[in-house]
């Protein structure tokens, strides 16, 4: 017994070895050195993104997309299957039958073969249902309805990727300025615990000056700790978003005009600093103007028309009014016409014929059913009423998100005013103070209110300005006209199924939108160097039956492509 227990530990030392030693190589290509943590994407080097870069990772990597698009090629398939439902069918047979003796009848003196011994018989039929009453129709418009849901559902993802995106890019943005603040205002008040020190050393500085100059050190070391931890959260945020590892070194293109104010803190002891030395900041400045001349009851109008959940709610209620055709199917008749032939091996006198061919035809016409059909009939009303009931929900609800993205807009924007006024006052406070106490005309105090003043300037000024480019992506996804990259994944502009014709109840204009001008709702181009998002041109892309139509322009001012897709089924491919 001992013996067996000691070749079993062996047996388990052997195997705990060789197990650990292949676990390495398995797992080191795929493992990131993160707490043991395998990250999804392995191990990627450090990159700078653009905002079209972003989203363009955004919509490659994200698994909602791609399961939406799934599920338009699923479509494909049921769209054609009930278009096979009207098609004709066919199918053959053989049977083969051996007796154990063949059956013989006497007659007249005449011996008649009636049933061989052995039977074989060939058979073929085929059929063709005749749609006398649309119910083949109804189903094929059924399911080429729930593609263009299925297409509308697929837009909306895609819009609510792109705004994810963009407010994680600015989210990171903002973080990384937030991280400039703080490590300016530290900077600043070290040089001022040095000048306080150097004071106090001389006998011309008090005591008091230097305990609150190691005040505010150790203060705005605590706030730098702080913004470096939100700074690190946002990077996974945008990590996450654009389907890279979390912990991976990621940067994104500044904004123009994003500005901290003129920093204070390369000050040296003993010497006054000139303000009028520095460099004039350049502020960032919002499109106050266009803004305020946005139409209001145009941009709902554009939102109605052009938002993909509305647009997959009107498609609901026209794929529940066709269901009520099919929930009539148990009580109109069909008609089916018959063909076939069959074949025997000999002639007997059950087959006196050694080929045989038949057509025919077959109606079927429901007597009683018990109520099951107008029990359906009455189901399928119902659901008509509700599809229509959410539409109108939805549609206030839209109408609503439109007025609170303005009025978020407008504000921000105005923000954006006030917080460069104030960050230019805050700065020139900031600077008139350490004049004064390097001169020794003013307390220190002053200059610690002063530097807490410039810090929150500064830190107001970096989250108005990001606020109102939030707020600015959030008013164009709420009217359905997201801004997107000029350079769109492949598969994302693509038709997998053909669409379906216009069903009577949408928007007149609901297959053809353009892109809309300043007082419809779209924001105009912001002035050179202040509100680009990014060096690449980004242009608005209208919707035409739920497919990415915007598409780059040339330096020339020519279309280097474009696809437009209409609800009548129809397709246009522009080339110049």
């Amino acid at each position: 017994m001992q013996n067996y227990q000691n070749g079993i530990i062996r047996f388990a030392a052997i195997l705990a070895i060789a197990v650990a030693s292949a676990l390495p190589v398995s797992l080191s290509a795929q493992t990131l050195a993160l707490g043991g943590i395998e990250q999804p994407g392995g191990a990627a080097g450090p990159v700078t993104l653009s905002l079209p870069e972003a989203i363009a990772m955004a919509l490659n990597s994200s698994s909602a997309l791609q399961i939406a698009n799934r599920a338009l090629q699923r479509d494909a398939s049921r769209i054609q299957v009930a278009k096979d439902a009207g098609g004709p069918r066919a199918g053959a047979s053989i049977q083969a039958t051996h007796f154990d003796t063949a059956t013989v009848i006497e007659f007249g003196g005449q011996h008649i073969l009636v049933v061989p011994q052995d039977n074989v018989e060939y058979g073929f039929n085929a059929s063709l249902p005749i749609d006398i009453t649309g119910q083949i129709k109804a189903q094929t418009d059924v399911a080429r309805l729930q593609a263009l849901s299925d297409r509308f559902g697929r837009d909306a993802v895609f819009n609510s990727l792109v705004f994810s995106t963009q407010s994680a890019y600015f989210g990171l943005l903002r973080a990384q300025h937030q991280v400039q603040v703080a490590e300016a205002s530290l900077a600043n008040a070290q040089a001022q615990q040095k000048i306080a020190s150097q004071q106090y050393q001389a006998g011309t500085g008090q005591r008091l000056d230097l305990l609150r100059a190691n005040t505010q050190v150790a203060n705005a070391q605590q706030v730098l700790l702080q913004v470096n931890n939100s700074f690190s959260l946002a990077r996974i945020n945008l990590n996450d978003a654009v389907g890279r590892p979390l912990n991976a070194p990621t940067t994104v293109l500044d904004v123009p005009g994003v500005t901290k104010g003129v920093s204070t803190h390369g000050i040296s002891a003993g010497s006054a600093s000139s303000p009028a030395a520095a460099p004039a900041p350049a502020y960032f400045n919002a499109p106050l103007s266009d803004i305020n001349s946005i139409d209001i009851s145009a941009s709902i109008k554009t939102a109605v028309d052009a938002r993909p959940e509305l647009r997959q709610d009107l498609t609901n209620i026209q794929a529940a009014r066709k269901s009520i055709k099919l929930a009539r199917a148990d009580l109109e008749p069909t008609l089916t016409l018959t063909a076939g032939g069959e074949a025997y091996n000999m002639v007997s006198f059950a087959n006196p014929r050694e080929t045989v061919r038949e057509v025919g035809a077959v109606i079927n016409i429901p007597l009683f059913d018990s109520g099951i059909a107008h029990d359906r009939i009455r189901d399928a009303n119902d659901t008509v009423e509700i599809a229509r009931t959410t539409y109108e929900a939805h549609k206030t609800d839209v109408a609503k998100q439109v007025r609170q993205a303005y009025l978020s807009l407008q504000n921000a924007a105005q923000q954006i005013d006030s917080a460069n006024i104030a960050l230019q006052q805050a700065s020139a406070a900031r600077d008139l103070a350490q004049t004064r106490f390097e001169g020794g005309v003013g307390l220190y105090l002053e200059v610690t209110d002063a530097q807490a003043a410039l810090t929150a300037a500064e830190t107001s000024q970096v989250n108005a300005v990001y606020d109102y480019l939030v707020a600015r992506a959030q008013f164009e996804v709420v009217l359905g006209t997201p801004n997107l990259n000029p350079v769109l994944p492949a598969d994302l502009i693509s038709e997998p199924v053909a669409l379906p014709a216009t069903p009577p109840n949408l928007p007149a204009d609901a297959g053809a939108h353009s892109q809309t001008n300043s007082r419809a709702g779209q924001l105009a181009a912001p002035p050179a160097g202040t509100a680009a998002t990014s060096a690449a041109p980004v242009v608005t892309s209208g919707k035409t039956g739920g497919v990415i139509s915007g598409l780059p322009r040339s330096q020339a001012g020519k279309w280097t492509g474009s696809v437009a897709v209409e609800l009548n089924g129809t397709h246009k491919y522009p080339t110049n």
